[in-house]
This record gives C-alpha cells, sequence and structure tokens, in this order.
C-alpha cells in the first residue's frame, strides 16, 4: 500500500514539538524547526475494512521516521503510554513492524515517581 499515492496526510511531528526529549540542548539551540517524521492514522484498505477495524477497536497506523540526526542523536519519536484496558491491570497493545530499514524501541514501564523498568528492542524489516 502506498500511502503518499492514496493522498493521506500525515500528521507532521516538529522539531520544537521534541524540545523536551531532546538529549542535545546545545545543538538546539542554533536549530531550526524542521519537520522530523510524519504520523499516518487510522489507515485501511479501503471503506469495509475501515468499518471492519472500527467494529472490532483496532487501528493501523504508520510513522515515518526519515533517516537524519538532532545533534549526537538520531530521531525519535515523543513516545506515550497506552491507558489501562477497564477493568484490567493491562494496557491496551500496541504492535510494531519495521517496514523499511532498522528500528530501535525504548519500552518503559512507567512507576508512581519515574521509571521502574526500561527494555531496549533493536529490529531490522523482516524480508518475506
Amino acid at each position: 500500500m502506498d500511502i503518499i499515492s492514496k493522498g493521506v496526510k500525515p500528521g507532521i511531528r516538529m522539531l520544537f514539538d521534541m524540545k523536551d526529549v531532546i538529549y542535545d540542548h546545545d545543538w538546539l539551540k542554533s536549530a531550526e524547526n524542521v519537520e522530523l517524521y510524519y504520523m499516518y492514522r487510522e489507515l485501511s484498505l479501503g471503506k469495509k475494512d475501515a468499518l471492519l477495524m472500527k467494529e472490532h477497536g483496532l487501528r493501523y497506523d504508520i510513522t515515518v521516521i526519515p533517516p537524519r540526526m538532532m545533534g549526537c542523536e538520531f530521531v525519535k519519536t515523543a513516545g506515550h503510554y497506552h491507558p489501562l484496558v477497564p477493568g484490567t491491570k493491562s494496557t491496551y497493545p500496541e504492535i510494531y513492524e519495521v517496514l523499511g530499514g532498522e528500528a530501535n524501541y525504548i519500552m518503559q514501564k512507567p512507576d508512581n515517581d519515574g521509571i521502574e523498568d526500561v527494555i531496549l528492542i533493536k529490529q531490522a524489516k523482516v524480508t518475506r
């Protein structure tokens, strides 16, 4: 599926949106507010597929992260936490797939006053 040719408009994450999570503060002082990555939300193959996904509470999103640096670190997403599924002690799940290139995922388990645990997962595009 070529999302660009289908006219899907992405949400755009700008550099200055990320100022709280950028490591290289000296670099940031002189940087321009450039586009960092693109978020395509609630994608589907067609209307029937979209209705079926909505009926089952599913979404298919793609985040496109161009290869570039933010000072001394690679571009990264702002990150987020998922809420608990009502009536459980588990958060809503998320599935990650690398469509091109490679990615490092940092997963954090929050605690009341900070982070309880952190893991790093490295993944490259799977060839089929």
